[in-house]
């Protein structure tokens, strides 16, 4: 069987804080919505670098069958991030 996975990052940084948020798709079918509340000194990159981050390890969770053909996408408006990934 094969799982297609979807994650939907984002993060953000306002005059009421700093937080990221995440979206989980597990066949299509929202599994996780995750959000977190970062220390007002954390910048809008890093918000969403968390958010990111937090998504790969919300991937733990998921249980699937170990024979499971497993695809992965993160979607995030992270230039940055993007960026720096691409260079390693």
């Amino acid at each position: 069987m094969e799982h297609t996975i979807h994650i939907y990052t984002d993060g953000n940084k306002t005059k009421q804080g700093v937080g990221s948020g995440i979206a989980l798709y597990v066949n299509n079918k929202l599994t996780h919505q995750i959000k977190h509340k970062l220390n007002n000194r954390c910048s809008n990159n890093q918000a969403g670098q968390t958010a990111i981050l937090k998504a790969l390890h919300a991937l733990e969770t998921i249980k699937l069958d170990n024979n499971t053909q497993l695809t992965v996408k993160v979607f995030t408006d992270s230039k940055i991030t993007i960026f720096s990934l691409k260079k390693r």
